[in-house]
C-alpha cells in the first residue's frame, strides 16, 4: 500500500507544505482569504491570485516571504507531486487543493459552496480517492433557506418600514459582497452604508472584476451597530441579521 500523501495537519511531506497552516510556515498553500486559513508570517505562500491580493490587502504586502500564484486548473508540478486548485465557490478566489502522486489523488475542500454566487468562481467537482472536506455545517439540523427569499424578506421589512434602519450582520470579506449583490440584482438601487472593513475589500473586489453594483454611490463607513450597543438603542434599528450561517438574532 502507498503511503498517505498527507498526513491529519494537512501536510504534504513530500514537500513539505502545509495546506492552510494555523501557525507559521516554511511553505503554505492557502485556500482562501479568511483569517481561519489565511495567516501572515509564512516563508512562501501558494494560492490563486485573487486570494494573494486579498492576503495583501488584509495584512500587508509583506505579509509572507514570497508568494507564487496559481490560477485554477493550472498543474503545478513539485518533485513527484502534482498540485491543482479548482474552484471551491466559498468566496472570491477560494480553492479545492488537488494532490497528485504515485497515482492517489486527495482533494482538500477547504470551505467550499455549491449554491450560486455571482462574488465567487463556481464550485467544481472533483474526482479522487481520498476527500477532505470542511464540515462546518454538515449536519442534517443545518438547513439554510434561499438567498433570494431571504433578500426578498429583508426588502419587505424595508419597504414596510422605511422610517427605521434594517442592519445586517456579516463577514466583510465574501458575505458582505455577496449580500449586496443580492440586493442589487433584487432591485434595491438605495445607498447602502458600511464599516471601513467592509469599503476596502468590496473595492479589491471591484479591482478584481467583480462588480457589487454600488459604484458611483455615496458609501459610508459606521460600524453596524449590534444588540445592546448604545447606538443601536438610540438608532431603533428594525432588524438585526446575521449572514455566514452563525444568525445574531
Amino acid at each position: 500500500m502507498a503511503s498517505p500523501i498527507l498526513d491529519r495537519n494537512l501536510h504534504i511531506k513530500a514537500i513539505d507544505a502545509y495546506i492552510d497552516p494555523s501557525v507559521p510556515r516554511e511553505r503554505a498553500i492557502v485556500t482562501h482569504g479568511h483569517a481561519d486559513h489565511a495567516r501572515a508570517g509564512h516563508g512562501a505562500v501558494l494560492a490563486t491570485p485573487d486570494t494573494i491580493a486579498i492576503m495583501k490587502t488584509r495584512y500587508g504586502e509583506d505579509c509572507a516571504g514570497r508568494f507564487e500564484a496559481l490560477d485554477f486548473g493550472v498543474p503545478l508540478r513539485i518533485d513527484d507531486v502534482t498540485i491543482t486548485l479548482v474552484p471551491a465557490g466559498h468566496i472570491l478566489g477560494s480553492a479545492q487543493v488537488l494532490v497528485e502522486q504515485a497515482g492517489q489523488r486527495v482533494v482538500v475542500t477547504g470551505d467550499y459552496k455549491r449554491g450560486r454566487d455571482r462574488t465567487a468562481q463556481a464550485y467544481e467537482l472533483v474526482e479522487c480517492d481520498l476527500l477532505v472536506t470542511e464540515a462546518t455545517f454538515g449536519l442534517p439540523v443545518f438547513q439554510h433557506p434561499q438567498p433570494r427569499v431571504e433578500i426578498a424578506r429583508l426588502l419587505k421589512s424595508v419597504a414596510d418600514n422605511p422610517e427605521r434602519s434594517h442592519l445586517v450582520g456579516c463577514y466583510a470579506l465574501g458575505k458582505a459582497q455577496r449580500v449586496i449583490a443580492l440586493l442589487r440584482d433584487a432591485g434595491y438601487d438605495a445607498p447602502i452604508y458600511l464599516h471601513g472593513a467592509m469599503l476596502r475589500l468590496c473595492a479589491l473586489y471591484e479591482e478584481l472584476g467583480v462588480s457589487s453594483g454600488i459604484c458611483g454611490r455615496r458609501w459610508m463607513c459606521p460600524r453596524p451597530p449590534l444588540p445592546g450597543r448604545s447606538s443601536s438603542r438610540r438608532h431603533r434599528p428594525f432588524a438585526i441579521g446575521g449572514v455566514g450561517g452563525f444568525p445574531i438574532r
